[in-house]
């Protein structure tokens, strides 16, 4: 897997992984979350697991178009959200960004 990491003073991005399952899955629950989120509000676990493996497997890739990071709070390392950033055609330059904060 690419090790990219990305800190400030206070939060540090990286590249989710499994480990995050329980986290994702807690703030994907959330009816805050679930009024901005397309993906609705998961039924279970499982079900989460399915949706991120998807971007874990993208994580691992040699070359990464969409970027799914975990946002951890740098003092205690506890899991804030996601950020993700999608990049468009190489001609362009081009990326989106999204992200979910609990």
């Amino acid at each position: 897997m690419t090790e990219i990491e990305i800190s400030t003073e206070r939060i540090k991005l990286r590249l989710i992984e499994l480990s995050d399952l329980n986290s994702i899955h807690k703030l994907h629950s959330l009816p805050k979350t679930y009024e901005f989120n397309a993906l609705g509000i998961p039924k279970n676990i499982e079900e989460t697991k399915n949706i991120i493996e998807p971007w874990i497997a993208e994580n691992k890739l040699s070359k990464i178009k969409n970027y799914t990071f975990a946002i951890e709070n740098r003092l205690d390392s506890e899991f804030i959200g996601l950020f993700g950033l999608k990049l468009g055609n190489e001609k362009y330059k081009r990326g989106e960004v999204w992200y979910k904060i609990v």
